[in-house]
């Protein structure tokens, strides 16, 4: 990725894990926006990552109580 993929005034560490879990839960506040086609793509992956992986994390946690 290069420097200039996401719009925001501060870029560290923090800043990149706050994106990424805002986009995991498709929140989306949209303080932080990606501006090259290759950050939108990876950020369309990582919220539907983000989908699937709460799908199958509740799904998980439905079947073993519906085991028992």
């Amino acid at each position: 990725m290069l420097p200039s993929s996401f719009s925001f005034l501060d870029s560290g560490a923090f800043d990149y894990a706050y994106f990424s879990f805002v986009s995991l839960l498709t929140v989306g506040y949209g303080d932080i926006m990606p501006t090259t086609p290759s950050a939108k793509s990876l950020i369309t992956l990582i919220s539907l990552v983000g989908q699937l992986y709460m799908a199958v994390g509740i799904a998980s946690f439905v079947g073993k109580f519906m085991n028992n």
